[in-house]
């Protein structure tokens, strides 16, 4: 029996609490960084039934309850995977995250004999603002932005950036899921860690790509006052920041020697604070940052590591980050 979108309709047969979605993620590369694994896949395992088709051989294995059609870096390794994979279930929701994913499954669903059908379950994000695409992804964006039945986008700002022309060819098809943070995750994270109660210099992890736009220089300028301030001479911050260029508007900072860093695990275990300093030309429209989200979605910027809601800081001001870096 099929409902009025022409999917399966719930019977009696099924679990009283309701029918799981089912929902395929196209992803080109699946690793351990990768945003759409970390947000829209680990989190919602025993909510939704998943799978994943891939276009790159993927550098994990997932848990057992996804699903893996896996591809082998070719364009017709992908197709066969994806061909596998819409073979194998029907499923309610088939989501692409970048353009060449969206691009790539929308001819293979058009390459099928139910092609109407499969484009009821098309959505695509957006996951940036669209000035922030390359020249070549902005082109390959617009197929799926016109033709998917949905279009769902990470912030206001990331729509707002979208050119009049594309807002049109949209309509009424777009959303808005806010990008969220994982509060529970990072709080199993820290409680895992060592705790050191001596006091003394502490470790600093910044994730981020070294970029105007990620402004990486008002925590720097923000670790000099607290430099001053207490005399620390010998402190690490300090080091750190005579080996970054200021850049000018039109080009990235870069280091100017290469630097050792640590272990990327220990450094997230010792971090006991969290300071976005982000532009507001990001996908959060509040006060970006770099995090992960899950069914339970916290705006970024929004909560402390406590959970409880914080007045979200001004960016670029390193005062600011200063005084949050004080507690």
């Amino acid at each position: 029996m099929l409902d009025s979108d022409g999917r399966p309709a719930p019977t009696d047969r099924q679990d009283p609490a309701g029918r799981r979605l089912k929902i395929l993620h196209l992803i080109l590369m699946l690793g351990e960084t990768n945003g759409q694994y970390n947000e829209h896949c680990l989190p919602l395992i025993g909510e939704r039934d998943l799978s994943i088709s891939t276009y790159f051989v993927p550098r994990l294995t997932p848990p057992p309850e996804i699903t893996m059609f896996a591809g082998d870096g070719t364009l017709m390794g992908f197709f066969r995977s994806l061909r596998r994979a819409l073979d194998a279930d029907d499923y309610d929701v088939i989501h692409a995250h970048a353009p060449q994913s969206g691009v790539l499954l929308l001819l293979a669903v058009l390459a099928r004999r139910r092609s109407r059908r499969l484009r009821r379950s098309l959505v695509y994000t957006v996951q940036d603002s669209f000035y922030d695409y390359r020249l070549r992804d902005k082109a390959l964006m617009v197929l799926p932005l016109v033709t998917f039945h949905r279009v769902i986008f990470c912030s206001g700002s990331a729509y707002d950036s979208l050119p009049w022309a594309l807002k049109r060819l949209v309509r009424d098809r777009w959303r808005v899921v806010q990008n969220g943070a994982d509060i529970d995750r990072v709080d199993r994270a820290i409680a895992a860690a060592p705790v050191d109660e001596q006091d003394g210099p502490f470790t600093v992890l910044s994730v981020g790509r070294l970029d105007v736009v990620k402004d990486p220089f008002a925590m720097l300028d923000a670790f000099a006052r607290r430099t001053a301030s207490r005399c620390e001479a010998s402190s690490p911050e300090k080091r750190c920041s005579s080996r970054v260029r200021r850049p000018t508007s039109s080009s990235p900072p870069r280091t100017a020697r290469v630097c050792r860093w640590p272990s990327w695990k220990r450094w997230l275990l010792d971090a006991r604070s969290s300071c976005p300093t982000s532009r507001p030309t990001e996908s959060s429209p509040t006060t970006p940052g770099s995090s992960h989200s899950s069914g339970r979605a916290t705006p970024k910027g929004s909560r402390g590591r406590s959970g409880a809601t914080e007045r979200c800081r001004p960016t670029s001001d390193a005062r600011s980050v200063a005084g949050a870096e004080r507690t």
